[in-house]
């Protein structure tokens, strides 16, 4: 953590419900000084202080700072270091991450930080077919071996054998544990102790889930869970889905995947045997494997915290991308709380990031730590984390006049709740705190999904539970003057209209219709047995289609064909409107992109990149995005992506890159294709200013990278990124469009 920094640790005793007063205070290092930094810390106003621990101290200087901490008589919490050198070491599964094309020269070169070894296989690209392997030794973090043998179809995939991001709950749980229980022979905490931060591992997020560590102590841990699952190899095998039958249970756990999240190569490897293939998308190995993982974990948390006799927090971290990793959802059961950690990477928007993790920790037992690295102290920081529910705050810092002034501020804490909406309607829908306390926040279980009616009107659906069982429950805003909204269902169930503090919204319902006025204010309407169908839309979707005539009109194109599908459309809307609503609006979505005047890309449908993979993400354009984080140097020393296209007419076009994590310089060209020579090709360069701009999705940001004079037919975009070290970019869309055209979210511009 950087010392020049400001920081913040906040804990939350999630179990009242009931608003509380809030405690602040500071945290001190285990030292020397430790007596003056306590008495220092109480002189301005500290209840409580937290005291980081040492990664190498001694039992002697252990008893004697217990022995200080104990004689202040303030509550203290014992902060222990950073738990990397608990990870485990083993091979690591991530061919998403690890994979690399051959330099002109026919050389692959793998470079890691972490791996002493690791091996390659080389994959023919389309079929994905194993064609040979190899195991390579690192010198200085690289290695180099030749592909003669291969074609430019091939690519390289890789597993490092080095230290992971996984805890190892074996042999360096145990040592971690004997430490410990040397420094309390000496000197055991007692009255004063207030809980243990960061002393019982905690499972990272899923992406590290995928490694295998070669201990003899792992080797028999997982066999035995195997032995217990499935008594005879027979079910294991079938439920493996395996093209080779095991003979025992110890066979199948000397082997590690080559595959993770649909990439890589199904199949189970042993170094100096052939692999077993698997069926991927019927295979249980990967459900068995992180089953054994979160058992593991449970059963280290609980002897660590039986072990102590004190609260054990577990450790989770707030990503840039405002992700808790890991999930609560991940943490042991009936835990003590969760310590969240917020980094100063997010210090500029951790008022989002918070209320995305607000929904999370809203369900969360025990008590809840968050250290969060600041290099502000003001009385509104304090006031809104208070109102999110943190209930003690202590600064991470040398006692001065502005931790004083935050010391002295008194706001009061209270439980949020949660208010969950579909992730696939985040684009409209970013996470926010309501004018009733709630926090509106994204989920990936919550069932339901985004209304699109009307230009301007904003809505999503969800499935709650009422009295009369499962109901479909509908949030509606509008961004300008309030409208008025008319409704049909099927069926004459009662229907529940509120604002979002629970007053009573303007709404009339009469038979199978419910007449609603809807403002910038959200609204509930709750009751529908199913999805009901918006008959004011009608009206907007024939105005969209007289406008998309409009166009064709300007631009000597033919909507004939479209023509006649929007007239049958509305000929069944009029006998039948539940089931013509559907056929009217693909017919003017049909009309739209025929007078279509840009062009549109998804990023992860690249004709060629370099890139790890595709990650899928329902909150984003086309539900995915092209993904690359990497240590590894790519061939020609540039990250690239190349993008086919036909251009609609002869003019200036703006391009436009909706990225994450978009901090190098791009290079981009626009080349036409050899056949169009009436065309000149056009280049330039971006240097990116953070991601400044508005957000969609919590982390992607347009970025107009550049403009270019094209003419109709087909060209060819390439995106180059140079590359240095450990990187991470992800791209979710490319807008080539007038410079009029302004793109928001992930929706595509409507013409």
């Amino acid at each position: 953590m950087n010392r020049c920094l400001l920081s913040l640790v906040l804990l939350v005793a999630a179990s009242s419900l009931f608003a509380q007063p809030v405690s602040q205070g500071i945290a001190v290092e285990m030292d020397e000084k430790l007596g003056l930094s306590i008495d220092k810390a109480r002189s301005i106003g500290s209840t409580c202080v937290v005291v980081k621990v040492p990664a190498s101290i001694s039992p002697e200087l252990w008893k004697v700072a217990i022995e200080t901490l104990e004689s202040r008589n303030l509550g203290y919490w014992l902060w222990l270091p950073d738990s990397s050198a608990r990870n485990a070491e083993g091979w690591i599964c991530q061919p998403e991450r690890y994979r690399q094309n051959p330099d002109p020269k026919g050389v692959y070169k793998f470079r890691s930080d972490t791996a002493s070894r690791a091996l390659a296989f080389i994959v023919e690209k389309r079929s994905g077919d194993l064609r040979r392997n190899i195991e390579i030794e690192l010198k200085d973090g690289e290695a180099a071996f030749g592909a003669s043998a291969d074609n430019e179809l091939d690519v390289a995939l890789y597993y490092p054998f080095g230290v992971s991001q996984m805890p190892d709950f074996w042999a360096k749980h145990d040592a971690h544990r004997d430490r410990l229980a040397l420094l309390l022979q000496s000197k055991r905490p007692s009255r004063s102790l207030l809980g243990w931060i960061n002393a019982s591992p905690s499972l990272p997020s899923q992406d590290h889930w995928r490694v295998f560590p070669n201990s003899p102590e792992f080797q028999l841990d997982w066999e035995s869970y195997l032995r217990g699952k499935y008594q005879d190899v027979s079910g294991l095998n079938f439920a493996w889905r395996t093209d080779v039958e095991f003979k025992t249970h110890r066979e199948a756990a000397q082997r590690f995947p080559l595959w993770a999240n649909k990439r890589g190569v199904a199949a189970l490897w042993k170094i100096g045997e052939r692999p077993v293939h698997v069926d991927q998308a019927r295979t249980q190995f990967w459900t068995d494997y992180h089953d054994f993982l979160r058992m593991r974990c449970e059963t280290a948390y609980r002897s660590m915290q039986k072990f102590l006799n004190a609260p054990c927090l577990s450790w989770m971290e707030l990503t840039d991308g405002s992700d808790l990793s890991p999930s609560p959802a991940w943490l042991p059961r009936d835990r003590d709380g969760a310590a969240v950690y917020i980094p100063s990477n997010v210090r500029d928007h951790w008022f989002a990031a918070l209320s995305q993790a607000a929904g999370s920790m809203a369900d969360m037992k025990g008590q809840r730590l968050a250290i969060i690295e600041t290099a502000t102290a003001t009385s509104a920081l304090v006031q809104t984390l208070a109102g999110v529910g943190f209930s003690t705050i202590v600064w991470e810092s040398k006692p001065e006049d502005a931790i004083g002034d935050a010391l002295s501020v008194t706001p009061t804490a209270r439980q949020p709740v949660a208010e969950a909406f579909p992730i696939s309607a985040w684009t409209p829908v970013e996470p926010q705190l309501m004018d009733d306390g709630r926090w509106l926040v994204p989920s990936q279980t919550a069932v339901g999904g985004r209304l699109i009616w009307i230009d301007g009107v904003y809505g999503y659906w969800t499935m709650v539970q009422t009295d009369v069982g499962p109901r479909v429950r509908l949030c509606l805003w509008t961004n300008r003057e309030s409208k008025q909204l008319v409704l049909k269902f099927g069926d004459k169930t009662p229907i529940f209209a509120s604002m979002a503090d629970g007053t009573a919204a303007q709404a009339t319902v009469r038979g199978d219709r419910v007449t609603v006025m809807i403002g910038s204010r959200p609204t509930f309407l709750t009751g529908f047995t199913a999805l009901p169908l918006c008959e004011t839309a009608i009206e907007d979707l024939a105005a969209r289609f007289k406008r998309a005539e409009e166009t064709a009109s300007n631009l000597k194109r033919d909507l004939s064909v479209q023509r006649f599908g929007y007239k049958q459309a509305m000929q069944t809307y009029s006998k039948s409107p539940l089931s013509g609503f559907e056929l009217v609006r693909q017919a003017v979505e049909s009309a739209e992109r025929a007078v279509r005047n840009y062009v549109w890309l998804e990023a992860e449908n690249a004709r060629d990149h370099n890139f790890g993979s595709s990650r899928d993400w329902a909150a984003i354009s086309g539900g995915a995005s092209l993904w690359l984080k990497s240590s590894i140097l790519p061939t020609g020393g540039y990250d690239y992506a190349n993008y086919s296209f036909s251009a609609p007419y002869d003019g200036d076009y703006a391009i436009w890159v909706a990225a994450a994590g978009l901090s190098r310089e791009l290079e981009w060209s626009v080349q036409p294709d050899p056949k169009n020579e009436a065309s000149s090709g056009a280049e330039g360069r971006y240097s990116p200013n953070g991601d400044k701009g508005a957000k969609y999705a919590g982390r992607y940001v347009w970025h107009r990278i550049g403009s270019a004079r094209i003419r109709p037919g087909s060209h060819e975009l390439t995106l180059r990124f140079k590359a240095n070290g450990e990187r991470y970019i992800e791209l979710d869309a490319i807008l080539i469009a007038p410079n009029g055209i302004v793109p928001t979210g992930a929706s595509q511009p409507r013409p």
